[in-house]
């Protein structure tokens, strides 16, 4: 087995115990640079190629437990405090709504907010739990279609107080307060994107 063959080897082994495949090209240039200025040294110090390859992957250790110590280190890891936060927040919410609904007679109202409540803790999760990095492809999309959407709004929206809402169903959605994240987080991966290109 040639040398390069080794290295590539022992890279391989390494990031097969790494469960986040997103990190994978990282690894292997950095273990690819580390090897590099290793075997650069023991070329100066005046070992044949072979054993300077030899004695960086016996420097390096054992692939395996690297491996894991790597996996270890870029596993993601659950932000429980935020998930109680939010369930906190909730549940206030809630509270608060079932109080206004007995004080205003308004049977409608714990309804309306109760979708808007399930709407989003979906959201919530679906971002929490997924990697939403691999959404950015799709940022010019989300760009036309908020624009789509506020313009339907605009148009054949509901007017509350002077300003259009969207109705589905029984729920009023203030489609222009929406728009403003969906434009934002469309920007922003219209522009990550451009930073990776250039």
């Amino acid at each position: 087995m040639s040398q390069p063959d080794k290295i590539a080897r022992y890279i391989d082994e390494v990031c097969k115990q790494i469960a986040s495949k997103e990190v994978h090209p990282a690894i292997r240039l950095e273990l690819e640079g580390h090897f590099a200025e290793k075997i650069a040294d023991y070329r100066d110090a005046g070992h044949t190629k072979e054993a300077a390859t030899a004695q960086a992957i016996a420097e390096m250790g054992d692939p395996v437990s690297i491996g894991r110590q790597l996996h270890e280190t870029h596993k993601p890891r659950m932000e429980w405090s935020i998930v109680a936060m939010v369930a906190v927040l909730l549940g206030v919410g809630l509270l608060t709504m079932f109080s206004l609904q007995t004080a205003m007679g308004n049977e409608k109202l714990v309804e309306q907010k109760w979708i808007g409540m399930l709407i989003g803790s979906a959201l919530f999760l679906l971002v929490l739990f997924s990697d939403y990095s691999k959404l950015k492809k799709y940022s010019r999309y989300l760009y036309f279609a908020t624009f789509i959407l506020l313009l339907f709004t605009l148009r054949t929206g509901k007017p509350i107080n002077g300003t259009p809402f969207l109705e589905i169903g029984s729920t009023i959605v203030n489609s222009i307060e929406l728009s403003v994240f969906l434009f934002t987080i469309a920007l922003a991966g219209i522009f990550a994107q451009r930073e990776q290109s250039s």
